[in-house]
């Protein structure tokens, strides 16, 4: 991966961007929060508060958990065809599990302004941070790749 094409490179910056917005739409809602007011008046706590805590909470849980399954999967039948994943179908890969993360996480911020309760700021903000401590820069995107095709190259010297 030291000489990378130009089209990788840009790739990765789509990534990037990609993540970004996603990022953007939590800042949205949280200024869509102040607009509202819902600062000032937040919603008395409720069942469907705890509701929407229960699902925020299990929506950031599942953005950890399902983009590892995808890449299995894709590793998983790329084994079953005995073939290797390249360098352009792991920066795919890492694609799709990016913007299934981060759509997994943008999501708790629009449901969580819908119900405008006292929780709402901490959470908008702890998904903000989450999100920003996960972005796809181009380097860790590198060394993304440059493991799963170590441990590729490792699974199929075991075999």
């Amino acid at each position: 991966m030291d000489q990378q094409s130009p089209a990788m490179i840009q790739q990765k910056l789509i990534i990037l961007i990609i993540a970004l917005a996603l990022t953007g739409g939590v800042v949205i809602a949280t200024g869509m929060f102040f607009v509202l007011g819902n600062l000032n008046n937040p919603q008395e706590d409720s069942v469907l508060t705890a509701i929407f805590l229960g699902i925020t909470a299990m929506m950031v849980l599942t953005s950890f958990v399902v983009p590892p399954i995808i890449v299995k999967s894709k590793e998983s039948e790329a084994k079953a065809k005995q073939q290797k994943l390249s360098e352009q179908e792991y920066l795919q890969v890492f694609q799709i599990k990016t913007i299934i993360a981060y759509a997994l996480m943008e999501g708790p911020a629009f449901l969580n302004l819908a119900v405008a309760h006292k929780y709402s700021l901490p959470i908008l903000g702890g998904l903000f941070l989450l999100m920003i401590a996960r972005l796809p820069w181009p380097g860790r995107i590198d060394n993304w790749i440059r493991n799963r095709m170590e441990m590729q190259e490792f699974e199929n010297f075991q075999a």
